[in-house]
């Protein structure tokens, strides 16, 4: 007895709905995804940037206050390697 395998079934068609009907809707599909990804890294710089920029005098930011607090209560010996290496990188 020879059974389709509704898994097979499942996956050509799947793969066939996925398939674009025309060039140019694939051509209009990996246009879009470039531009999209640009706009969402423009925008995260442009709101970091302003984060930065915005600060109280030039005071570290509550979040940092608060993890370097944490750090220094369960001071530890793994931690020294992160902590040179941003220093470093920093120019600390």
């Amino acid at each position: 007895m020879n059974t389709p395998d509704p898994t097979t079934d499942r996956t050509t068609a799947a793969a066939a709905a996925a398939e674009p009907d025309t060039e140019q809707e694939a051509a209009k599909v990996s246009r879009r995804w470039p531009l999209i990804s640009g706009a969402i890294a423009v925008g995260l710089v442009a709101g970091l940037g302003a984060l930065i920029a915005y600060r109280q005098s030039n005071l570290p930011l509550a979040f940092d206050v608060e993890w370097m607090d944490e750090l220094l209560e369960e001071r530890h010996a793994f931690w020294e390697v992160p902590a040179v290496l941003m220093n470093n990188v920093g120019g600390g």
